[in-house]
């Protein structure tokens, strides 16, 4: 199979920040991909028949759900992987890899033949004197899905996922509550920060720099905004991508009594960060500068209910709930944010 196209433009070439569309709908496809295994998992009914036409020719018969599995094993699976290296991905993801590579005919014509999996209007694929085989292989796989999903191992890592994701969302909800207190306003600023993009010619095998040292930048960064604007608190979330490196997204919330002019304040901070702490190898994207139908950033007043529901129901899933899906490995804790006052501090936070 072919290595993906690139498509990047530079921070330069768009001040709003860098656009890579591949790896972004790559990521976008990961929450998909596991909510497809999980019904899979869940169910019980057959998603591969083999037959013969009138000539005698054996097709492969998928469902859509089959057909939906064929595509995700040929083609994202493999986007995932190349996009996201040393990373672990939710557990049914997990549980679909190893399901596939343990289908060794299965895996010899997704690198040699992966034409055949391309999605058919009649949903039959054919595979020459190998089409039973590739039938039994499929159907293997599914059952094995099946077997892995309910198993008690996985259920277990499952649910102490979902909870850690969960206690990270609550922690950020109760930050924004002490803050948000009767008669106070909040001006809140989101931010992507990139560390450094990673150079083609060692793409996957050396990065441009540790995750150490990318935290350290962040905590640098933290310490400017808390300098010179009083920051109250903040919301981060550690990431690596292929093309990008390690980067931050980041939620900044300022006493809106004193500061009100949440764009430009947000682009200083980010020339900050590419011009001074990363010494021009970083970039930066401003949220706060982009236009959305519903905005949960900005200048939030206590009693903004509406802005307020955004803030809480849409920017923090994001910043929370990531690591459900995926996370960089090897680089301790992805998920930061301030001390409320009052909260014994715990490592990481």
């Amino acid at each position: 199979m072919e290595a993906p196209e690139y498509h990047a433009v530079s921070f330069h070439e768009n001040p709003a920040g860098l656009v890579l569309t591949p790896q972004s709908n790559a990521s976008k496809r990961v929450k998909r991909i596991a909510e497809s295994v999980k019904n899979i998992a869940q169910g019980d009914g057959t998603l591969f028949s083999c037959f013969a036409d009138r000539s005698g020719r054996l097709h492969t018969q998928a469902t859509a759900e089959g057909q939906r599995l064929l595509t995700d094993i040929a083609f994202h699976l493999p986007e995932l992987e190349n996009f996201f290296p040393s990373h672990s991905f939710n557990p049914y993801i997990s549980a679909l890899l190893i399901a596939v590579h343990e289908q060794e005919v299965l895996t010899g014509l997704l690198l040699d033949w992966p034409d055949q999996f391309r999605p058919r209007d009649n949903r039959r694929y054919e595979f020459g004197s190998l089409t039973k085989t590739v039938c039994d292989s499929l159907n293997a796989l599914v059952t094995a899905v099946r077997l892995k999903c309910r198993s008690k191992p996985f259920l277990r890592a499952l649910d102490h996922l979902r909870r850690r994701c969960q206690k990270n969302y609550a922690g950020a909800v109760e930050l924004i509550d002490s803050l948000l207190l009767p008669k106070k306003r909040l001006l809140a600023l989101r931010g992507d920060f990139t560390c450094g993009q990673e150079s083609a010619d060692v793409r996957g095998v050396v990065n441009s720099m540790t995750a150490s040292e990318a935290k350290i930048l962040h905590a640098r960064l933290i310490r400017h905004v808390r300098e010179h604007y009083g920051l109250r608190g903040y919301i981060s979330k550690f990431e690596y991508g292929l093309l990008t490196g390690y980067h931050f997204h980041i939620l900044f919330l300022l006493d809106g009594r004193e500061h009100w002019r949440d764009v430009p304040i947000l682009q200083q901070v980010g020339k900050h960060w590419t011009d001074g702490l990363t010494e021009g190898r970083g970039r930066f994207r401003n949220c706060n500068a982009q236009s959305y139908a519903r905005r949960g950033v900005g200048m939030i007043k206590w009693d903004d209910q509406v802005t307020r529901l955004v803030l809480v129901k849409k920017v923090l899933p994001y910043l929370c709930k990531t690591d459900f899906w995926m996370f960089p490995d090897g680089v301790g804790r992805t998920f930061m944010r301030s001390v409320i006052a009052g909260e014994k501090r715990s490592a990481g936070i």
